[in-house]
């Protein structure tokens, strides 16, 4: 997984009283703005990674998600999210490295299912 430090991270706390976290990440190489859109809509079932089939899910962050279920597949990306302090900051390490390990594996199961 990529370091926290491979990617420009800030914290915001606004006028408002809201706060807002956000990161430039480092080059992800080989993964293109249509593989992201394809990927965050087809999260679920397997990848094989080596000669290890593991869950999609589990493969973009292994130590910290299990899997997913799509309730309905959304329509865009934009969200909004609630976060304390601490829980932000953990988001954007989490967010670093899991976005990190995208280029380990969405390039080959991307060319494989489209």
């Amino acid at each position: 997984m990529k370091p926290v430090e491979s990617a420009e991270t800030s914290t915001e706390h606004l006028s408002d009283g809201r706060g807002r976290w956000s990161i430039v990440h480092d080059i992800l190489h080989d993964v293109t703005p249509q593989m992201l859109v394809w990927w965050f809509n087809h999260m679920d079932g397997e990848v094989e990674i080596g000669s290890t089939s593991i869950n999609r899910y589990r493969a973009r962050h292994p130590r910290d998600h299990v899997a997913i279920t799509y309730v309905r597949k959304a329509a865009s990306s934009t969200s909004i999210t609630l976060l304390s302090d601490q829980m932000g900051h953990a988001w954007l390490t989490h967010n670093v490295e899991e976005v990190g390990n995208l280029e380990h594996f969405l390039p080959t199961l991307f060319d494989q299912h489209t």
